[in-house]
């Protein structure tokens, strides 16, 4: 990964501030409307680094829940939640392709979070919020839609639950789930999540066992969930688990924050620029400087060139596979795909060796060139999205497929400012996401001989100056 000089503490005059997400006065609007949707939408097709859920879904969700009359939702900050409420982190895991209709997806949640909210009142408690999961175009709207159908239906204003505003690292990978491993010392239960079994038939399952330890536990349950059944049957599985309650926030927020409100600002320039190579260009650029602290590790790390071929490996867990770019004589650099887990590499043919460029939990994001994307809305005053740079990822992978020889703009930023108050940055969790990049890629190379996987990898996250509190 780059390295270099101690880079600039000055804080930038004005605008935006990713990580911490400082923003002016005159933008601490802490309420979503309907336009926000949209925008909100094209901010997380650049932090969805590959995931996260599809591009296209993510404008989708946005159409419909306005459909559904959504006006507004209000947003909060974790370290506002007090008294005997529980907050659940909420989202969707598996194959992002395989999530055919994501406003069906959500109605799987609500009944989850329903569920969830009898179970806690049993004890005293109830529902308070949702905490999105990750930074991506399904994971981040989704629990903007299911706050809105859930308050929808509450006669009691004392029912409705809020929705806070943060998210697991900026981006869509590390999760959110992840990053919060280190507060479950005593077990993450009660976690719901729901499955098809052998008929067809939709269960729902709420856990509250001792038995579940810790975060790692609660995904090797979802992991066999999936692996469940035939086919497609459980290829991605909706989930709430993870509770944050009032001592927890009170002891810190380990996690970034202001989220929505970030992104919904950075979406609506993102707008403005996709369909012109050289604005998109400048805005990644301006994007890339907010981030005071890791920008002279990414100015460089804009690649312009065009799609040689898209390379899918068949995988039952997995959505795998790698495009190809800047294709000479001696070499080619491949984005490699492990569903949202990104990793830019450099092949040397001479020894068919693989030198490793960029790779998640940096944000990746590929931009294609198509010249003729869905006409579906992008704003509430009706406009659609017109040929133009397109922020596809994973979950888009049938349109990637057909585009080919088209332009590709990839981009790696860091929308986190490093900190030591964040997981992200500790040794340990540093050490586990390397741990887990190179088991992935170890067990690809084993079963792929007709393909080439990255080897060892040395450093997941660039790590530039820390303070002691940003």
């Amino acid at each position: 990964m780059l390295r270099s000089k101690r880079p600039d503490q000055r804080r930038p005059k004005g605008g935006l501030l990713v990580g911490r997400r400082h923003i002016k006065p005159k933008n601490l609007n802490k309420s979503i409307s309907a336009e926000d949707l949209y925008n909100i939408a094209f901010g997380f097709g650049i932090s969805a680094s590959g995931g996260g859920g599809s591009f296209m879904q993510g404008l989708e969700i946005a159409q419909r829940s306005i459909a559904d009359g959504f006006e507004s939702v209000d947003i909060y900050e974790p370290k506002e939640l007090t008294g005997t409420g529980r907050a659940f982190v909420s989202g969707g895991i598996g194959k992002p392709e395989s999530l055919q209709d994501p406003i069906a997806f959500g109605e799987k949640v609500l009944v989850l979070l329903e569920n969830l909210d009898k179970y806690l009142r049993r004890s005293g408690s109830s529902l308070q919020g949702i905490l999105p999961v990750e930074a991506g175009p399904i994971n981040g709207l989704l629990p903007i839609y299911n706050v809105h159908a859930y308050n929808k239906k509450q006669t009691d204003p004392e029912r409705k639950i809020w929705l806070f505003d943060c998210d697991g690292a900026g981006r869509a990978v590390p999760a959110l789930t992840t990053l919060m491993y280190d507060y479950f010392s005593e077990g993450t239960c009660p976690i719901t999540y729901n499955f098809k079994n052998d008929a067809g038939d939709t269960r729902n399952i709420l856990l509250q066992s001792a038995e579940v330890l810790n975060g790692s536990d609660a995904e090797q349950v979802f992991s066999s969930v999936m692996l469940y059944g035939d086919g497609s049957m459980n290829e991605s599985i909706p989930f709430t688990c993870w509770q944050f309650d009032e001592e927890m926030a009170k002891d810190g927020i380990r996690f970034p924050t202001g989220t929505y409100r970030f992104w919904k600002n950075m979406g609506a320039l993102f707008k403005q620029s996709y369909k012109d190579k050289d604005k998109l260009i400048e805005f990644l650029k301006v994007l890339n400087f907010e981030n005071y602290y890791s920008r002279h590790l990414f100015q460089d790390q804009i690649y312009t060139s065009t799609v040689d071929d898209i390379v899918q490996v068949p995988n039952d867990r997995w959505n795998v596979g790698y495009i190809k770019f800047d294709v000479d004589a001696d070499s080619e650099k491949r984005l490699y795909f492990v569903n949202e887990n990104l990793t830019i590499s450099k092949l040397t043919y001479k020894d068919n060796k693989l030198e490793t460029l960029a790779t998640a939990p940096s944000s990746i994001t590929s931009f294609f060139k198509d010249p003729n994307p869905d006409k579906v809305p992008i704003g509430t005053d009706g406009t659609t999205l017109e040929p133009g740079f397109i922020p596809y990822n994973t979950g888009d992978i049938d349109k990637i497929a057909k585009l080919k020889g088209v332009e590709i703009i990839i981009a790696v930023t860091d929308p986190t400012i490093p900190s030591k108050m964040n997981f992200l940055y500790e040794d340990d969790m540093r050490s586990r996401f390397l741990d887990v990049m190179n088991g992935t890629f170890e067990q690809l190379n084993a079963e792929n001989d007709e393909y080439i996987f990255p080897d060892l990898i040395e450093e997941v996250i660039p790590l530039p100056p820390l303070k002691d509190d940003v």
